[in-house]
């Protein structure tokens, strides 16, 4: 199974809720930690952390069992440092090729794209990732405009597309 875990890291109840464990109202980090062992014992799963700034709240997932993995995504390379994990950077692209990401996927010449992608390809960061899925939902329907509102509100999920769910491959590659 697969968890992907991008509530705020302080609230420990729903973030043991969504991984399916059975949670009691009086929840120290310890017991946080213990249930999260507990829930997972023996199980396979893979836990996303993401957008994690804190140590202690990703510390809280480093022992759920030996078949569990755990991905964590950090701005903050010393959250990584810190818990002693494999790094793996992942560099953005320039303007022009995030251009022509976008233009491939809305099935445009990139000479002719709008000039509200600009404000799309800021809001993704230039991850080509994003770029995608962005892409991927503006030529099925969605403005410019409304790409650009999603992901500057941080409603990642928006972006869900069965062209290019990261959520679906990621699901369906530990299924």
């Amino acid at each position: 199974a697969m968890h992907w875990l991008v509530k705020e890291m302080e609230n420990r109840y729903e973030i043991l809720k969504d991984a399916g464990a059975k949670v009691p109202p009086d929840l120290s980090l310890t017991k946080c930690r213990d249930l999260l062992r507990q829930h997972f014992e023996g199980k396979i799963c893979l836990l996303v952390l993401d957008d994690v700034w804190n140590v202690d709240h990703a510390n809280i997932f480093c022992q759920v069992g030996p078949r569990c993995r755990i991905l964590i995504t950090t701005r903050d390379a010393g959250v990584l440092t810190a818990l002693g994990a494999h790094q793996e950077r992942i560099d953005v692209v320039d303007e022009r090729t995030a251009l022509e990401i976008l233009a491939t996927w809305v099935q445009i010449p990139s000479e002719t794209i709008a000039p509200e992608a600009k404000d799309v390809i800021k809001a993704c960061g230039r991850v080509p990732l994003a770029l995608s899925l962005a892409g991927a939902q503006i030529r099925d329907g969605w403005s410019w405009r409304q790409a650009a509102d999603v992901l500057e509100q941080g409603r990642l999920a928006s972006l869900d597309h069965p062209s290019g769910s990261i959520f679906h491959s990621l699901q369906a590659s530990i299924d």
